[in-house]
């Protein structure tokens, strides 16, 4: 099988080290067929760092050309740029792409419709959010002007939690792909940020939390009495096995690891005399993450609602007896009221006989 890589950055960015052809013995040396060096784009008008300047391009182009000859026999390499999608700079994507192999959208901003701003799609933080910046991508893919995208799954490295709108702009980004006969990038960079931020920080949240203190004890009189037993064993088989382990004077390692086989890891912890190594699948804690999510959610709107009800009705009994006093202080009023008027009524009558 050929192993290749068409996304590669070099010094110029200013987030990566090396030159292009530092990269491209490392790419000879790993057994590479095919390289791409696809440096981020100058963008002047709206980057003035972490993208290659301008005056940089030239040399770019004659450092990749200098590589294909000196080592063309070796390694097939290709010349490239990553760039972002912004509408009024198509005529100068038509200008790079003359002078490249294939052309990278690597979408770090997007836009609103109807808004023009660029936002930061690092700072990802809604669900509303996470459907434009796929909306935005479909644009972009649509325009044809890439011949492939980069980390299509930028929107969840800061959007920790995998939802509707993620299934959602998956589709639509996925669709579009499609439509235009144009590959989306494998990129663990997406996932590994969801992962390490939304999984290892969801478990360690939950079992810190006030939902841990339940899992950990009286989880049959709370959860069972307001879910059900069936909905309590479902919750517990996710934490139990932590929860009956993490007690006082305990500390608990959770790693986030690939394996092929347990053997080099557990030789490893065995080291420090654990007490247990428990193992789970992603995937397994990823669904049973979301359903104590749920479950927390449920609690909390349980409580507000009876707060919000013991509320009511306290206030409502203070109304009610307010409202009691005020009418027997009227109805009293009104009956010394009408006495009085009576009284007055016959002493004008006899003022009158008189």
């Amino acid at each position: 099988m050929n192993k290749t890589n068409f996304h590669t950055h070099n010094y110029r960015c200013e987030h990566a080290i090396g030159n292009v052809e530092d990269y491209v013995k490392v790419a000879i040396k790993k057994g590479y067929t095919e390289l791409g060096i696809s440096d981020h784009a100058p963008m002047p008008e709206y980057y003035e760092n972490n993208r290659m300047k301008e005056d940089d391009f030239d040399g770019y182009l004659k450092e990749i050309e200098e590589a294909q000859e000196k080592y063309g026999d070796k390694i097939k390499i290709y010349k490239s740029l990553e760039i972002e999608y912004f509408p009024e700079f198509l005529e100068k994507y038509d200008k790079y792409r003359k002078k490249l192999d294939y052309l990278v959208l690597g979408l770090h901003a997007f836009r609103k419709p109807g808004d023009n701003t660029n936002y930061n799609a690092w700072k990802i933080k809604t669900g509303e959010d996470v459907l434009n910046y796929a909306k935005y991508m479909a644009e972009a893919i649509e325009s044809g002007k890439f011949d492939y995208i980069a980390h299509p799954d930028l929107y969840v490295i800061n959007y920790r939690n995998w939802d509707e709108s993620c299934e959602k702009a998956a589709h639509i980004i996925s669709e579009a792909a499609e439509k235009m006969n144009v590959p989306l990038e494998v990129n663990a960079n997406g996932n590994i940020g969801f992962l390490n931020g939304g999984l290892l920080g969801g478990l360690v949240g939950i079992i810190g939390g006030p939902l841990g203190v339940i899992f950990g004890g009286a989880v049959g009189a709370m959860i069972g009495e307001s879910q059900g037993e069936k909905a309590d064993k479902k919750i517990i088989s996710i934490f139990e096995d932590v929860s009956k382990h993490l007690v006082n004077n305990h500390y608990a390692l959770i790693l986030l690891t690939s394996e092929s086989e347990n053997a080099e890891l557990d030789n490893f912890l065995n080291k420090y005399n654990p007490e247990t190594i428990l193992r789970k699948d992603a995937k397994v804690v990823q669904k049973d993450l979301e359903f104590a999510r749920e479950y927390e959610s449920k609690l909390k709107t349980d409580i507000e609602y009876k707060e919000l009800k013991d509320k009511f009705e306290s206030k409502s009994k203070e109304i009610k007896e307010n409202l009691t006093d005020f009418s027997e202080k009227v109805k009293a009023n009104a009956e010394a009221f009408t006495e009085d008027l009576t009284k007055f009524v016959l002493d004008l009558k006899n003022k009158f006989k008189n």
